[in-house]
């Protein structure tokens, strides 16, 4: 199906229709690979913001979410809103919860994934990994697979991965850059957030939390591990939201360490069944 623009993007974007192609290449050799994309991917969101936004709120005294959207994801997603994210970032800052705001460059929704010009402006390896990436989800939405957020993104984080060095590979894209995609950095940050979102969550139990300590404390050891601070400060909402991919994420980098990427979606509901009874059995 061909993806049509408007010419005000096709003025912004001058190589437009060799980005879209990419695009169509990506999505057909994720069909290959067993993906059902639908009609999803299929136009260029319409809204002047290049991304989308998500904002978590969490209580100050403990890890938990004071937010839901409709169909019970810990967030609230304002699609092109940039301003509304921030107004209403601020109404939550000031009922006395701790937020965490951030820009997606691939999102979904009732109304399916499409492509923003934050998509259109990524690099080639980050640009397939966002297609793969969104396309599990897709698919596993189609199959009927349900699974907790903390499960489904790491999944979907690891297929996309694995399509995205195949693609490349099959298409002998010898010289493309997958540094954006180090995923034994993002392990170890996995780790980092794990290790937080525990520690911090025994001394608010313990009802002897110095938040200000604490927090001085993971932004230290995250600066250490790293050579910079994070780029905003770690809170409550902070670790809610990079716990949905980091929980689970060792788990699921083991179970499907060895699959191909070929392998991985005609698995899918295997893989699925062994991951909850492994969750299920700690």
């Amino acid at each position: 199906m061909k993806i049509l623009a408007s010419q005000s993007l096709k003025i912004r974007y001058p190589n437009l229709d060799a980005i879209l192609e990419e695009i169509g290449q990506m999505k057909r050799f994720g069909e290959g690979l067993g993906l059902s994309y639908d009609d999803n991917f299929t136009r260029i969101n319409p809204w002047e913001e290049k991304f989308s936004f998500f904002l978590f709120a969490s209580f100050q005294d403990r890890i938990k979410s004071a937010i839901f959207n409709g169909e019970g994801d810990p967030f609230e997603e304002f699609k092109g809103d940039k301003v509304s994210a921030e107004k209403r970032d601020q109404e939550l800052q000031s009922k006395g919860l701790d937020t965490y705001l951030e820009g997606a460059v691939a999102e979904g929704g009732s109304d399916g994934f499409q492509i923003s010009q934050a998509l259109l402006e990524a690099t080639s390896a980050s640009m397939a990994y966002f297609i793969f990436h969104e396309g599990y989800h897709c698919h596993a939405k189609k199959l009927g697979i349900h699974n907790p957020i903390h499960l489904d993104e790491p999944l979907a984080h690891a297929f996309g991965l694995k399509a995205t060095v195949a693609f490349f590979k099959a298409d002998a894209h010898a010289d493309a850059d997958f540094s954006v995609l180090d995923n034994h950095r993002y392990a170890e940050f996995c780790r980092f957030v794990n290790y937080c979102h525990d520690f911090i969550s025994k001394s608010y139990a313990s009802g002897k939390a110095d938040r200000a300590a604490l927090f001085n404390q993971a932004q230290q050891k995250y600066t250490k591990k790293y050579g910079v601070p994070p780029d905003t400060p770690i809170n409550n909402a902070y670790l809610l939201r990079h716990r949905l991919y980091a929980k689970h994420f060792e788990l699921v980098m083991d179970a499907t360490e060895s699959l191909l990427a070929k392998d991985f979606i005609p698995n899918i509901k295997a893989i699925h069944r062994s991951l909850v009874e492994k969750i299920s059995s700690n």
